[in-house]
């Protein structure tokens, strides 16, 4: 392909010189007023870009799509969405990154180096001296403000109640001394939440502490009865 341009003008009955949508080719763009499609019946289509191939939609979304299935919407609001979700009781826990890349979280050694066990219980005596919080999530708040005061749609589904969500303030964490459980943007170190899964571990040698006191409890005082 050269550098030069093709275009093609065409309406939903054909192509016309004098339609409103069009294709516009070039050496290194497909652009399109319509809806771009990509198919294939026996044949496997291949799709070649180096080094990068970008799909992008100026209005609304990308959609990804497979055995005749939506998948997968990037959309201009900055979110991802699973349009054909499944469910299940197994598997492990898809993380996100600072950069934004997505990743699958593991506990297997083949992933780790350097182990050393904690069994101390200072790290969860820290979390004892927190206190739970309840909060707007700021998002929605502004978003549900705008509906009420000018009418404005939100740009995806959030609850409309003022719903308050609860849990950990990260920079509560900061201040504690429990950075290891604090997520901070790679770039700027800004604070950006924690990682609530390993908040629950932490609490594994309070708790064996706590029951083996009361298991020593249990026989002072069947010792005391016995007297």
């Amino acid at each position: 392909m050269s550098s030069a341009e093709l275009d093609y003008m065409y309406s939903k009955t054909g192509f016309l010189s004098d339609a409103t949508d069009h294709t516009s080719i070039r050496a290194n763009l497909i652009e399109t007023t319509g809806t771009l499609n990509a198919f294939s019946g026996a044949q496997i289509p291949n799709i070649y870009s180096y080094p990068n191939l970008i799909l992008e939609s100026k209005n609304q979304s990308v959609v990804m799509k497979a055995g005749g299935r939506n998948i997968l919407q990037v959309r201009e609001n900055g979110y991802v969405y699973l349009l054909n979700r499944n469910s299940g009781s197994g598997g492990t826990s898809l993380q996100v990154a600072g950069d934004g890349a997505l990743f699958m979280q593991s506990s297997s050694t083949k992933y780790k180096t350097d182990i050393q066990y904690d069994g101390g219980t200072s790290v969860g005596d820290k979390f004892l001296t927190l206190d739970p919080a309840t909060w707007q999530d700021k998002g929605d708040y502004e978003q549900r403000k705008l509906y009420h005061e000018q009418g404005t749609e939100p740009d995806h589904q959030i609850h409309m109640d003022d719903k308050r969500y609860y849990g950990l303030i990260a920079e509560d964490l900061v201040k504690a001394g429990l950075e290891e459980f604090v997520v901070r943007d790679e770039n700027t170190g800004e604070v950006n939440g924690l990682e609530y899964d390993k908040v629950a571990i932490s609490m594994i040698p309070v708790i064996r502490s706590q029951r083996d006191a009361i298991n020593e409890l249990k026989v002072e005082i069947e010792r005391l009865k016995q007297k």
